[in-house]
């Protein structure tokens, strides 16, 4: 499942990255919230690429993920520091490979983190979240396999 999400992931970024490459994205350009191009990445959340190319070596890149009520992200890692500024709603994130609200903290709209590339981390969302992610490609996620429950 976390291999399909990963898939899932990778599939839409890449084609958000024609976006990202079309003139209207070369030079100075505005994007209105209402205009941005919602890309789904499974039943739960969406992203849009503001600029650049994720998926590129040294390529720095804006994009926005909006989470539905009651998402989940699953214990994962990126090969890059991961910046993260929460737009609206409220993101609930923890450190570690095991998913445990308990262990999470909550970041309200206007909140900034910044994950070091490796570290291993999770999130959820109660009510519609918008988060902001910025850095230097490549931005890939490699989810932490879990054992089966018992």
């Amino acid at each position: 499942m976390m291999r399909l999400f990963s898939l899932l992931i990778l599939a839409a970024l890449t084609a958000g990255l024609q976006a990202a490459q079309t003139p209207a994205h070369v030079g100075h350009g505005v994007q209105a919230p209402d205009a941005l191009e919602w890309a789904p990445l499974g039943p739960t959340m969406s992203v849009a690429i503001l600029s650049g190319v994720p998926q590129q070596d040294g390529s720095p890149f804006v994009l926005r993920l909006k989470l539905t009520a009651g998402a989940t992200v699953a214990p994962h890692w990126h090969p890059v520091d991961e910046h993260l500024t929460v737009l609206s709603g409220r993101f609930h994130m923890g450190m570690g490979d095991r998913f445990d609200k308990a262990a999470g903290s909550v970041l309200a709209p206007g909140a900034y983190t910044v994950m070091p590339k490796s570290a291993i981390h999770f999130a959820w969302v109660d009510d519609e979240t918008v988060v902001q992610i910025h850095g230097t490609g490549p931005f890939k996620t490699f989810f932490v396999e879990q054992p089966p429950s018992r």
